[in-house]
């Protein structure tokens, strides 16, 4: 299926591998013309060398911590001066550190807020006045099951992206008489570098292989493995469709059935 999005212009962030590349991938496959953001520049250019000569289209990467808003400014400044105004906008970053909630402190939430949630706003800003022009745009949230189902141990994620999910609800309202769609993707566990320690911990507590170990992880979903990158960077870019134009403020989920809840 066409997407209807091919020479369009996305910036994905936090893109050189996981779900960020997934979706980076997937959109590259679409005909986007893509910058790529990550944090470490060796991983990010790598990635956006490997994308461009998979799929032939035009990508850019970007080193940068998106939580610093230098580093975030220079990003949207890139993309203008390579491809124009972007078009697609799907922010993404790297989760908070784990643990109790009284052990963190007022820096720690600070950084949390300013990684998950404060950085979201400041981008979006840096493309709605284009968007509002064009008549078009798509924002696309990566957030998690959290905001649904609170994970333990977890309280910094789960509070930073609720926030988040309050907000694209809030401004989604806001820009849906404008062409411009603002959704959220939900990720259960998926097959990333995120859960190594976990599967190391499977190794190291049950005396089993590593894969041995990710099958185990998989077995938490009713659909009984973990997600795949690509399905999930599908799943973003028809999003960001223009099929997708009646599909706004919402939060989707997947998670191969993880979550509990009813809504």
């Amino acid at each position: 299926m066409d997407l209807g999005i091919r020479g369009k212009t996305a910036i994905v962030q936090a893109s050189s591998k996981g779900l960020g590349y997934g979706v980076a991938r997937a959109l590259s496959r679409e005909g986007v013309n893509l910058v790529m953001n990550a944090r470490t520049k060796s991983e990010v250019f790598a990635a956006a060398a490997q994308l461009q000569e998979e799929t032939g289209n035009s990508v850019h990467a970007v080193a940068g911590d998106v939580s610093r808003h230098q580093d975030l400014l220079n990003l949207f400044r890139e993309c203008r001066q390579t491809f124009g105004d972007p078009h697609i906008l799907v922010c993404n970053a790297g989760g908070p550190p784990r643990g109790h909630f009284a052990d963190f402190n007022r820096q720690d939430w600070n950084s949390a807020l300013q990684n998950n949630f404060t950085s979201a706003v400041t981008a979006v800003n840096q493309v709605v006045k284009p968007m509002l022009k064009n008549g078009w745009g798509r924002i696309l949230f990566i957030t998690s099951i959290a905001v649904k189902q609170p994970i333990n141990d977890l309280v910094l994620s789960n509070s930073a992206r609720s926030a988040l999910t309050a907000y694209a609800k809030t401004i989604a309202t806001d820009l849906a008489p404008n062409g411009i769609t603002v959704n959220c993707l939900l990720p259960g566990a998926h097959r990333t570098s995120r859960l190594g320690q976990l599967v190391q911990d499977i190794v190291e507590e049950d005396g089993c292989s590593i894969e041995e170990a990710w099958d185990k992880l998989g077995t938490h979903a009713p659909i009984g493995r973990l997600g795949d990158i690509d399905e999930f960077g599908s799943l973003a870019a028809y999003l960001c469709s223009r099929q997708a134009a009646y599909i706004t403020g919402t939060s989707i989920l997947h998670d191969g059935g993880a979550f509990k809840g009813l809504f």
